[in-house]
């Protein structure tokens, strides 16, 4: 019986052996998520917690598609201090590997700040100068379109311009650090002006196909 086995697996195709050393595709599924709680002694005492995902979809086309959600709490000495929601939905379109179209949505909350309540919808175009395999810089421009209620149930709806940058550079294979920043100006008010910036340094705990793909988080 075993000689029969032997010949058996020395006549099968060599195509579909060498199969077994193919790895397979990768998921289109990716998740991160982050989750934050600290506690400050003192004169008063401080409790800030944080949470956060972002889920992101990106098959074998030119479609891909982000979502994440972002929660500061903190409270000190039995008083809230800050209460800050922020959620978000993008899907891009890559026309080449430098240019880019992208459709968003989001919603923001900050009492304390004076926003009841802040949804936007957005347009706009994508390049990338650099795309290198250890470096990438993408810019974007674009329209927001922003409904805006304030904690006086005061509302206004405006359209506000969209200019962002976002760099990477990766460290190692499954390392890298990006920077990214966008700023909002208000098209009806010349002196309302929004503007964020980010940094981050992410290390996986498995290697990351590179798809010389930029996935931004707004």
């Amino acid at each position: 019986m075993r000689l029969h086995l032997l010949a058996l697996a020395a006549l099968l195709p060599g195509p579909l052996a060498a199969q077994d050393s193919v790895p397979p595709p990768p998921k289109p599924w990716a998740l991160t998520a982050d989750l934050g709680y600290v506690i400050t002694g003192g004169k008063g005492d401080l409790q800030t917690l944080n949470a956060g995902d972002k889920l992101t979809y990106d098959p074998e086309s030119p479609w891909r598609f982000t979502q994440t959600l972002a929660w500061i709490y903190s409270r000190s000495e039995d008083e809230t201090e800050a209460n800050q929601m922020g959620a978000g939905l993008r899907a891009d379109y890559d026309f080449t590997d430098r240019i880019s179209a992208y459709v968003l949505g989001g919603f923001f909350r900050d009492p304390f700040a004076g926003i009841s309540r802040r949804f936007s919808e957005g347009i706009g175009l994508g390049y990338k100068p650099i795309l290198a395999p250890r470096d990438t810089l993408a810019l974007e421009a674009g329209l927001n379109f922003v409904q805006e209620r304030n904690v006086l149930d005061v509302e206004r709806e405006y359209a506000a311009g969209r200019v962002a940058g976002f760099y990477k550079h990766v460290l190692k294979e499954g390392a890298w650090i990006t920077r990214g920043g966008q700023v909002l100006p208000n098209l009806d008010d010349s002196d309302d002006l929004r503007a964020d910036a980010e940094a981050a340094l992410v290390a996986a705990r498995a290697p990351v196909r590179d798809r010389r793909r930029w996935d931004a988080r707004h």
